[in-house]
């Protein structure tokens, strides 16, 4: 874990590990997440307090990075401002507002509140959310296991006895 103390950055880089800042953080510019040719790389940015990422911010996503591997979490409020182009999952313990303008492609997770765009009147400003499902749901429910043995067994028998009974799953 790198623990920083830093209210403000601009145009950071962050290769793969766990970064806490101890208090409200303010990103301006081109956030770049290097994965340093690693595609299952993990970035986790934390802060104690609100994570604000002021207008015309961005994240840019370099050497394999992949945006589903990368998390930005606040303690408080995560605000993405105006014209921002995130990549990432966002995740906040008290609310993700997004302003007008911004595109996030990811993922928005609040204990109380997400809120995008409140204060876009008339439709003036666009919001744009984007991404896919990890899975899509079947059609029908999977059957649940039975107790009925199979014809032929699934693995191979041991040489002796075990030295413990088999418990049943």
């Amino acid at each position: 874990t790198v623990t920083l103390t830093s209210t403000s950055m601009t145009d950071p880089t962050f290769t793969s590990d766990h970064y806490m800042f101890s208090r409200n953080i303010k990103f301006y510019g081109v956030i770049t997440i290097d994965a340093e040719g690693d595609p299952d790389a993990v970035f986790y940015i934390a802060g104690m307090g609100t994570m604000q990422f002021k207008d015309g911010c961005s994240v840019n996503l370099v050497n394999g990075a992949q945006a589903e591997n990368v998390y930005f979490v606040a303690n408080k409020n995560l605000l993405i401002k105006k014209n921002c182009d995130m990549y990432g999952n966002f995740l906040s313990c008290v609310k993700v507002d997004v302003d007008k303008w911004s595109t996030v492609h990811g993922r928005l997770l609040a204990i109380t509140k997400v809120d995008v765009c409140e204060d876009d009147i008339n439709g003036l400003g666009v919001i744009s959310l984007t991404g896919n499902p990890t899975a899509l749901p079947t059609a029908e429910p999977t059957a649940w296991p039975t107790r009925t043995p199979t014809a032929v067994p699934t693995a191979d028998p041991t040489a002796g006895p075990t030295a413990e009974p088999t418990a049943w799953p």
